[in-house]
């Protein structure tokens, strides 16, 4: 069954994209067109969530779209982007930052370290952005994991101080 799991999952996507081929959808993670993207949810189905192609769900579009259209981050070399805990899809920020992307996760083997956002090891200033979504819920003290991501960014600017909401349509609806 091991083997067969991952031959399974290849098919279904292959489905999934002979299923979905079209062109009044465009992910702006991978730049693929689709027809719609997929639903997804597992307590509840959200209707066009998911890209066939990449996996990004809403919010992971959301982000590239604001990275890519309201900051330099994606476009300027040289810049210090530390990932708390980044999912599978977003790899493409790890590709478009280059050298000074680092992800870290508290217990993921694949994250470049391993690491406490309660307890970073950074020193002061050392990171032009960090980006860290749906891992604060998770954590004990959550003002401490803030006044460390406030002590290690160059410049430290809550999303939420952005207005989003015709922002999100745009990303959403793409």
């Amino acid at each position: 069954m091991g083997r067969l799991k991952p031959l399974l999952r290849a098919v279904r996507n292959f489905v999934y994209r002979i299923a979905y081929r079209g062109s009044k959808r465009l992910c702006p993670v991978c730049g693929t067109p689709a027809r719609r993207f997929r639903p997804f949810g597992v307590e509840w189905q959200r209707e066009q969530a998911m890209c066939v192609y990449c996996g990004a769900l809403e919010r992971h579009r959301l982000v590239w779209l604001f990275l890519e259209r309201k900051t330099l981050v994606l476009t300027t070399p040289g810049k210090r982007f530390l990932h708390i805990a980044p999912e599978p899809t977003e790899i493409r920020i790890r590709q478009r930052v280059g050298a000074g992307y680092v992800s870290a996760d508290l217990s993921d083997p694949t994250a470049d370290v391993q690491m406490d956002v309660m307890h970073i090891q950074y020193p002061d200033e050392s990171f032009d952005v960090v980006y860290c979504s749906h891992v604060l819920e998770h954590v004990p003290d959550d003002r401490l994991a803030m006044r460390e991501f406030h002590r290690v960014a160059h410049v430290l600017i809550p999303l939420r101080s952005f207005h989003v909401e015709p922002f999100v349509r745009d990303a959403i609806a793409s």
